[in-house]
């Protein structure tokens, strides 16, 4: 008879055990979702590149053709070159961006890009909408 509780309790614990490992896989699943369903993390990565491109470029005009209708009217072209101006003369050219760090924040996919520049690097938070539209931008 105890052999019988004792496989009863290896079995109970066997269970308990797979079912926190399942718990957490599933949580980890979770919490590892680095861009909105529906989402290619490649193509917001892509989008990232080609904003920051189009930054070094100084092609402003493409540059809203990439915005949503919200930051098109937060931000003129002007108001770009005058923003972007004072870091193109002291970083110099594009040479690569570096690496990319993505995370889903309110809808959004926000990709934390570090881009290197012929003298030194600049860190861009740049954020886009389910149609990869550019909803954001932060520069340091």
């Amino acid at each position: 008879m105890k052999d019988t509780g004792k496989t009863k309790r290896a079995g109970r614990l066997l269970c308990i055990c797979l079912a926190l490992c399942l718990a957490a896989a599933l949580c980890l699943c979770a919490c590892t979702a680095s861009v909105p369903e529906g989402m290619d993390e490649e193509q917001v990565k892509q989008a990232a590149e080609q904003t920051i491109r189009l930054l070094d470029e100084q092609d402003y005009t493409a540059l809203m053709h990439t915005m949503d209708e919200a930051m098109r009217d937060a931000i003129t072209e002007q108001q770009w070159a005058d923003t972007w101006q004072p870091y193109a003369d002291s970083l110099g050219a594009l040479v690569e961006v570096e690496s990319h760090s993505l995370v889903e924040q309110d809808g959004y996919a926000v990709d934390v890009a570090k881009a290197a520049y012929e003298n030194g690097t600049l860190t861009f938070t740049l954020s886009y909408d389910t149609e990869y539209r550019l909803a954001g931008l932060y520069m340091k």
